[in-house]
């Protein structure tokens, strides 16, 4: 089963339109994914359904024997709530050291008075490499509802609505001994649907989301940044610039995830939905919502996570494929085949990755470790949701919750690196491997080494990759990020990767216009590539809302606004240029730009024949 996602994507899906049009589609449909999925099925029902509490499976030993991992793979326990105080696990995140990090919330869905909260970041660590967890140490303590976190800047960004925290411990025992607000204001009305599914994006900014029914409004220092019923924020921690990546109707985007080359992936919890990011991710006027979208994956709900498959211990053919847990029906990890095709993507949904029969299995989320292993967050309840029971209910579990481990029989583990004890020179080698987590990590990791280090180690680093090597214009990309996360402009990388052999890098190139410090494309690379001229409209909307500082700015107005189609209004035939003096760090001359009569200014550095001049100025 093939589900499109070409840019323009709205519009309303075919099977809602099947739905409406022929009564007997619906009988065809019920009785394709009733074929599809009894297999797949857990035979108990809910018990909001009439289904009888099993609690066998609090002892992991009989959980793990409820599940199935695909052929040729296998699942183990990494740890339980028997060995560590892991009581209702939310999320997880793999530090530089190769320690696993995991979230809990036994007081969700609320606090209870007289019951102080009890939530907790714990480190879990493998120290004699045998696959499982035998010590932990808990990092912070009395947190309330840590919904989502992510590892970052010497430290850790944790929800605590409606606040981002960021804990930090600064004597080396592993325990918090610092708790910031970094920003204030972002909704309350529904705990699960706090801000959550924290990433870091390539080029340096902190991704998170929230879902529906939730309204946020957040006073930063470059003004109030305000989102209703659903949307993914873009925080840049060194600018403490936030702001709305994509404005939609989500039910509650718990999963967001990155391609090796840039391009970006959001699950939908609740409707099960998956999109391509790009073409809804462009700026809005508060309170206008991008169109419906067509999901690109076929749709069980509810899911929670999504992690592409880049590992090397994992099989040839796994390559590539979005998995996507699924929590309640069907109980386990769903796979589907991700194909690039026009400006967008397709996919094909293959045999499940992991099958549970055990009613209280709660996948909710997962991540490859640093040794090519999967590992998977089970929420373990007997109960979810918040309408279907009462919020105190007593039979809500508070006490249990697992790690799983996969791995595939026959191919060997990578090994795993301690990335804090590698130098900085040996950090940009490491860009060069071929899981996307060890790059994701290495990134992270080099955003804490001294900036003025990592600039002269990666002007070599740079300037000694061989054009003959086959990733050439990956690494080059990988460098353009790392410029782009301590906001640096080299001109000569990005022109360079704007004329890249593969259209690929050429759309990646066009994505640091999303901080306001370059252009948001450049005609260089407007070529016929469909993801590039999608990635130049996507980027050039999204910055609509940024201002450039400093000596000779121009203050910057209203990007053009997107049709329905998603393209701008705005003319797209040429660069409008105005020629300023005012020089960047490095002394490169600067551009005051702009694309189109409609829209932005904004500074971009000099590139002589890539844009054209024109007499018209800014108003």
């Amino acid at each position: 089963m093939r589900h499109q996602s070409r840019f323009p994507t709205s519009g309303v899906h075919m099977r809602d339109l099947l739905l409406r049009c022929r009564p007997a589609a619906l009988l065809l449909l019920l009785l394709a994914a009733a074929e599809r999925g009894s297999a797949q099925v857990v035979p108990v029902k809910e018990p909001n359904l009439g289904g009888q509490i099993d609690l066998a499976t609090q002892d992991p030993a009989i959980a793990l024997q409820r599940l199935k991992a695909a052929e040729g793979y296998e699942v183990s326990l990494f740890a339980s709530e028997k060995n560590f105080p892991i009581g209702n696990p939310v999320a997880l995140a793999w530090d530089s050291r190769g320690r696993l990090w995991v979230s809990t919330m036994p007081t969700y869905p609320h606090y209870l008075p007289g019951s102080p909260p009890t939530d907790k970041l714990v480190i879990l660590e493998d120290t004699n490499g045998d696959g499982r967890a035998d010590k932990h140490t808990v990092f912070a303590d009395s947190l309330y509802l840590p919904v989502g976190f992510e590892l970052g800047d010497g430290g850790v960004y944790v929800s605590q609505a409606p606040d981002l925290l960021f804990l930090k411990d600064t004597n080396g025992d592993d325990v918090a001994d610092e708790r910031h607000v970094i920003l204030h204001g972002f909704g309350t009305e529904d705990s699960h649907h706090a801000i959550h599914a924290y990433t870091w994006g390539p080029e340096g900014a902190l991704y998170f989301q929230e879902g529906t029914f939730v309204h946020s409004q957040v006073e930063t220092p470059h003004g109030p940044v305000r989102l209703y019923n659903a949307g993914v924020f873009r925080y840049e921690p060194r600018t403490e610039r936030l702001g709305v990546f994509v404005t939609y109707g989500f039910a509650n985007p718990w999963g967001h995830t990155f391609d090796r080359w840039g391009q970006n992936f959001v699950a939908d919890a609740s409707n099960g939905n998956n999109y391509f990011a790009l073409p809804f991710s462009g700026w809005l006027d508060y309170p206008q919502k991008h169109p419906t979208m067509r999901v690109f994956t076929s749709v069980v709900r509810p899911t929670a996570g999504a992690e592409l498959v880049s590992s090397r211990h994992f099989p040839d053919e796994a390559q590539g494929t979005l998995l996507v847990p699924n929590n309640i029906g069907f109980q386990g990890i769903k796979s589907h085949k991700v194909a690039p095709e026009g400006s967008g993507f397709v996919s094909q949904e293959t045999p499940p990755l992991l099958v549970s029969s055990d009613i209280n299995f709660r996948p909710i989320d997962l991540e490859f470790g640093p040794d090519g292993a999967l590992y998977l967050v089970d929420w373990f309840n007997p109960l979810v949701g918040h309408m279907q029971y009462s919020l105190r209910d007593p039979r809500r579990d508070v006490s249990h919750g697992r790690i799983w481990r996969i791995t595939y029989k026959g191919r060997p583990l990578l090994t795993s690196v301690d990335l804090t004890k590698v130098s900085t020179a040996g950090l940009l080698d490491l860009l060069k491997e071929y899981e996307d987590r060890t790059r994701y990590r290495v990134r992270r990791e080099l955003r804490e080494r001294n900036g003025d280090e990592v600039r002269r180690e990666l002007a070599r680093w740079t300037a000694a990759l061989s054009t003959s090597d086959p990733e050439y214009e990956h690494h080059l990309l990988e460098a353009l990020w790392l410029h782009q996360a301590r906001d640096m402009v080299e001109p000569r990388l990005l022109g360079r990767l704007l004329r890249a052999n593969d259209h690929r890098a050429r759309a990646a190139a066009t994505i640091p216009s999303r901080s306001g410090i370059v252009p948001t494309a450049l005609e260089a690379a407007v070529t016929a590539t469909q993801r590039v001229r999608s990635e130049r409209t996507a980027s050039t909307a999204a910055a609509g809302s940024s201002s450039v500082s400093g000596s000779g700015s121009a203050k910057t107005t209203r990007a053009p606004a997107r049709s329905a189609g998603g393209s701008q209004r705005s003319s797209t035939r040429s660069w409008l240029t105005r020629r300023s003096t005012t020089s960047w760090k490095g002394g490169h001359d600067l551009d005051l730009i702009r694309y189109g009569p409609g829209g932005r200014w904004a500074l971009a550095p000099r590139l002589p024949g890539v844009y054209t001049a024109a007499s018209r100025t800014p108003p």
